[in-house]
């Protein structure tokens, strides 16, 4: 930066971002970490049966269909970037709070 120059740039004292990303990677891991414990359970219980694919599609599908319906809901670039991250991660939030 040059002498006598004034920066904008904001400033994360209380290292808000860095919890905030810590807590949507946790709340992103934890409910597949509970499937990934429970394919030991059903496999138990169902020693015949696959039981890892069923979960793994399961999971995939509804990620899938939420996708399609982000990408065909409309004309994404008449959208700011700021809603279009906002409503990113209410999507996530909502997700995570269902599971």
């Amino acid at each position: 930066m040059e002498a006598g120059k004034v920066s904008n740039e904001a400033r994360d004292t209380c290292r808000v971002a860095y919890i905030i990303h810590f807590l949507l990677g946790v709340g992103n891991l934890l409910p597949w970490n509970a499937f990934i414990t429970a394919v030991d359970y059903f496999d138990y219980l169902y020693p015949t049966n696959h039981i890892e694919k069923v979960f793994s599609v399961a999971y995939m599908v509804s990620s899938v269909v939420v996708l399609l319906v982000m990408m065909s809901w409309g004309n994404w670039s008449k959208t700011t970037l700021r809603m279009r991250m906002n409503l990113g991660f209410s999507i996530l939030g909502l997700r995570q709070h269902q599971a």
